[in-house]
């Protein structure tokens, strides 16, 4: 079996760290700018595959699926996602910032990991088998439920896997099992949907998938297991570590998801169905604050005492993020009318399509709060980022609360104050992960750059609406090229970043082609 952390010229996001005596600080800031990039170049070379996935999905589920059974699977999910969360304990993110500092002791620590977060999930599930039926508040059936307790024990494992592979900086080896997974449950999925599986064949169809591929990465990458430093001593250690990211992902996915449960005991079922598809094109760009704060954690947790080049950095994950993140959801913004007619939905989901344009306005913001968030978390201020996200979480559900009744005797449709809500408390979030970072890393210049990007977005919603009607693909030419020029008129991009990033490309190209010509040579 090969080793837990071999040398890997391919997956690691660099091949050599800058000591930290005697080199230029600007010299270790481009070089963690580097990694990070690189790592995100990895993790886009699976992207059209998990694009092409999500797709298929969107697509096909709205025309197998009506909205009253997909609202039951989404409460189901949703219900079990939350559960998850707080099964986690935040030992992920714990698990990922250890490795990357003391990855000698992976295997150990993982093991330690697995063994704690699935343990707890079993029990969690059983808890919640007998609980929830029992208070009669969520349509879910008992066989859908099951499978959601199931699916959320499976999950676990492959946190603690994906952690793992973070840690190490094996960029390449976590894009491609996260792609082999979108594949195999998309398969799956469809062929169930298409014999008539409902929502129980749907939610079965994933879980499945999720645990032979987590089996089979955990051991084709070597892994392996080592049960010699499982005790209680570590369990705890492990378990107290990741008490306040335990919060914070909790709180997180509560404040991104716990609305649909909300929406199903006060409006009706169905709503959650179409909430559930204007959330899946809303986070189609989801990809891009991924492909950044994935590898600018463990970036810069090794860098937390070098201000100029943790701010350099930070900064940098910051534009991207914006540049990208506001391009695409303005694409949605200004085509979300014909996505049901073009995508061959059911009539009945329509009603998704105000859903989507309000709600892509969080998009960007919550984008931004990821990557300032990633840099509290790489300080060891999550204590902080916790009660920022406590004081959004809040706010969204107090104003929830009222919304919803007064949208739907208003403008009757409830769910446009969820929607509103949500926008409302991601827009406090991002202020306060801002104002909690250190003087001086974020800066008005800063800001400035989204500004010249939001009005390169406000052009491309112009441009494509104006074309809508003439022909959808000529809307998107036109809208994507008057972005683009935008960008360079405002000097939000330069021909500069343009030649940085094809060399990158071009470098990890040629370290791909020579580490396989060693691999050949071997």
């Amino acid at each position: 079996m090969p080793s837990t952390h071999p040398p890997d010229t391919i997956d690691r996001a660099d091949e050599h760290m800058p000591e930290a005596v005697g080199v230029d600080p600007s010299e270790a800031g481009a070089s963690t700018i580097h990694r990070v990039m690189r790592g995100a170049l990895l993790l886009l070379s699976t992207q059209p595959i998990t694009w092409a996935c999500s797709l298929l999905m969107t697509i096909f589920i709205p025309r197998l699926l009506d909205s009253r059974s997909f609202g039951e699977y989404t409460v189901a999910v949703t219900l079990s996602g939350l559960l998850g969360a707080v099964v986690s304990l935040g030992v992920p993110t714990v698990l990922t910032r250890h490795i990357a500092s003391h990855p000698e002791s992976a295997k150990t620590d993982a093991t330690t990991a697995l063994s704690l977060l699935v343990g707890l999930g079993v029990v969690v599930a059983l808890i919640g088998f007998v609980v929830v039926p029992a208070t009669g508040l969520l349509e879910i059936s008992t066989p859908l439920l099951i499978v959601a307790l199931v699916g959320m024990v499976v999950v676990q494992g492959q946190n603690v896997m994906n952690a793992a592979l973070v840690g190490l900086q094996w960029m390449g080896r976590y894009a491609w099992s996260n792609a082999l997974l979108s594949v195999c449950i998309t398969a799956v999925a469809l062929i169930v949907l298409g014999l008539g599986g409902g929502a129980f064949g749907f939610a079965l169809a994933a879980v499945v998938p999720l645990l032979v591929v987590v089996a089979g990465v955990w051991i084709w990458f070597g892994l392996g297991l080592d049960w010699s430093g499982t005790n209680p001593q570590s369990l705890r250690m492990f378990a107290t570590m990741g008490l306040p990211f335990l919060a914070w992902g909790a709180l997180v996915r509560f404040r991104s998801e716990g609305e649909m449960l909300f929406l199903g005991s006060m409006l009706n079922i169905e709503t959650v169905g179409w909430w559930n598809v204007a959330m899946r094109i809303v986070v189609i760009p989801l990809f891009v604050p991924t492909l950044i704060v994935t590898p600018l954690l463990p970036a810069l947790s090794q860098i937390v005492g070098d201000h100029a080049s943790f701010s350099a950095t930070l900064r940098r994950g910051f534009e991207l993020t914006t540049v990208v993140s506001v391009g695409a959801s303005a694409a949605i913004l200004a085509f979300a009318p014909i996505v049901p007619s073009v995508l061959g939905w059911a009539p009945e989901y329509q009603a998704a399509v105000p859903l989507m344009q309000v709600l892509v306005l969080f998009f960007p913001l919550a984008s931004i709060s990821m990557v300032f968030g990633t840099g509290l978390m790489a300080l060891g201020d999550e204590r902080r980022l916790l009660l920022a996200n406590v004081a959004a979480t809040a706010l969204q559900y107090v104003l929830l609360v009222p919304a919803v009744p007064l949208a739907t005797a208003w403008i009757g449709n409830g769910a446009l104050g969820a929607a509103f809500t949500r926008v409302a408390s991601e827009f406090v979030m991002l202020v306060a992960v801002q104002v909690l970072l250190p003087r001086g890393m974020v800066t008005l210049r800063t800001w400035l750059f989204a500004v010249r990007v939001l009005v390169a977005g406000a052009v491309l919603v112009a441009v494509s609406s104006a074309l809508l009607s003439v022909a959808w693909p000529l809307a998107a030419m036109a809208g994507g090229l008057a972005y683009l020029a935008t960008l360079f008129l405002v000097r939000a991009v330069r021909p500069s970043d343009l030649r940085l990033m094809i060399g990158w490309v071009r470098a990890t190209l040629r370290r791909r082609q020579g580490a396989a010509r060693g691999q050949v040579a071997t």
